[in-house]
């Protein structure tokens, strides 16, 4: 189990527990109180599940794919530690990670 941080639009802060496997965009979308839309369900082709995490969390987890670079390219709030949660599986998360959710496009 993972627990990370999840930083919403408001600054609401809340404790999220990962179990398994699957997308982060899954989690919160699914999980009541985020605002993450996952209009294209997680096909990297939307970026509407657009978070920034914290320095470490992102350096852990790899350099993002050339889609999902191109994407975050073209967003007006994309920033050096952006990612698409459609393409991040809660399992490869360290454990007390930050994640925001980035501001509405």
């Amino acid at each position: 189990m993972t627990h990370v941080t999840v930083i919403d639009r408001d600054e609401t802060r809340r404790s999220v527990e990962l179990h398994g496997s699957g997308s982060l965009m899954h989690v919160l979308r699914d999980a009541e109180g985020f605002d993450v839309a996952g209009q294209c369900g997680g096909f990297c082709i939307c970026a509407t599940c657009h978070v920034l995490l914290d320095v470490d969390s992102y350096t852990a987890l790899g350099a993002p794919s050339p889609d999902e670079l191109e994407l975050i390219g073209q967003l007006q709030h994309g920033s050096d530690h952006s990612r698409l949660a459609c393409q991040i599986d809660i399992s490869t998360l360290p454990d007390g990670a930050a994640v925001r959710i980035a501001p509405e496009e």
